[in-house]
């Protein structure tokens, strides 16, 4: 989905999209495919605590892109062939709020408690989902947050800061917003791109204060990061880059994050770009193991609380094709062969870290990459390919941990 230095793929689809124009989001009618809704977004400004905020043994959210709401570039040849499998049982397009209701349904029944929806700054034909989640039926019994995308074509810069918190603040004031020590939570993508934009760690501490006041009467920000341990040594770019670690570099990058002010670190996903003797192709139960060991590389390495990040597959073939989004012939390891089982064996592992590092729990929470990354293989959505298999799988894990003494 996103773009960190050599992330190139989806960057470069999205950029083909911004024709569309820099309206703001703040004054933006959203376009619905039901007839019987219209007009601006009605925000709930009730600051009471979350009823859902309590001492649960595992929150679990799911990034969400919404790249399909659309239609673009990213449909590739490849995608429409070799992997049409891939395709949404609704199909291949569709943004209606009927949708974003069955999908809120699916998401809860199977033991999603909130959605992280990828945010981009000056593109609100990009952020329809938390736009549709808004309106939909049975979202006001789902907690949600924002993750600011803030990569190339959507970074946002010192002068733009409190532009883009009229935007923040709408969303984190509503009564479901996902909240942790009774703040709502903020997730921020690409931490090297906002002290570069906003102007040093100093600003960046400063645009922080400045969201915290602004969300006082709701209960503050509670502010997260995404840091990948074993990425690239100077940037933390996601890519499970282990033969270059550097435990220098990443203290190094820690003290950065927290000189920001960053209450929280998590990651959007850890794939690995680099082919092993010659071979991209990883299994499913390897990828998920390295997002492990980044898990207790955080522990060992920082104080700073966290929201493990579970993978539910990477294998973005699909985009690695002669395509506007991959001119360069950008190539990634990928996994063919995930199952429910390892998925299931995750999602419990990342519950023991939890259990194993209480004093660096944020709120419990555990992020998944991801809802409905259909392209770059990591997807819980049912598909015309695989069913329902992830979600079972989800659910699997998720009736354990309840079960657990």
């Amino acid at each position: 989905m996103k773009k960190i230095l050599s992330l190139i793929c989806l960057v470069l689809c999205i950029s083909c999209c911004f024709s569309c124009g820099n309206a703001s989001e703040s004054s933006d009618t959203e376009n619905k495919s039901d007839g019987n809704t219209s007009g601006t977004e009605i925000v709930n400004t009730d600051s009471e605590k979350n009823d859902s905020e309590k001492e649960d043994k595992m929150r679990l959210g799911a990034y969400v892109w919404y790249g399909f709401s659309y239609e673009g570039n990213h449909y590739t040849d490849r995608l429409m062939t070799e992997f049409a499998g891939r395709e949404p049982i609704w199909g291949w397009t569709e943004d209606s709020l009927s949708n974003m209701a069955y999908q809120i349904q699916i998401a809860k029944e199977n033991g999603l408690s909130f959605f992280a929806f990828d945010w981009y700054y000056g593109h609100p034909e990009l952020n329809q989902a938390v736009m549709n989640f808004s309106r939909a039926e049975g979202q006001e019994d789902m907690e949600f947050c924002l993750m600011v995308a803030n990569h190339d074509g959507a970074r946002i810069t010192y002068d733009t800061w409190k532009d883009a918190c009229n935007t923040f603040i709408r969303y984190m004031s509503k009564k479901n917003a996902l909240k942790v020590n009774g703040k709502p939570v903020i997730i921020f993508y690409v931490i090297t791109n906002l002290v570069t934009d906003l102007g040093g760690t100093d600003k960046v501490r400063e645009c922080f204060d400045y969201l915290r006041a602004q969300t006082e009467a709701y209960g503050g920000a509670y502010i997260i990061g995404c840091e990948c341990p074993y990425g690239t040594p100077s940037t933390g770019a996601i890519d499970f880059n282990y033969e270059s670690f550097s435990v220098e570099a990443l203290q190094k990058r820690l003290s950065r994050d927290k000189e920001c002010g960053f209450d929280a670190l998590t990651g959007y996903n850890y794939r690995r770009y680099s082919p092993i003797e010659g071979s991209y192709e990883l299994s499913y139960q390897t990828m998920t193991q390295q997002h492990e060991i980044s898990w207790d590389a955080i522990s060992e390495y920082s104080d700073l609380a966290y929201a493990p990040c579970i993978l539910s597959g990477w294998d973005c073939r699909p985009w690695e094709t002669d395509w506007s989004g991959n001119t360069t012939g950008y190539r990634s390891c990928y996994a063919p062969d995930r199952t429910a089982e390892v998925f299931t064996q995750h999602i419990l592992n990342a519950y023991q870290w939890l259990q194993d590092n209480p004093e660096q729990s944020a709120g419990n929470i555990a992020l998944i990459y991801a809802w409905d990354e259909v392209c770059e293989g990591g997807f819980l959505i049912p598909t015309k390919g695989e069913g329902f298999k992830m979600l079972e799988g989800l659910k699997n894990a998720v009736d354990q941990i309840n079960n657990a003494q």
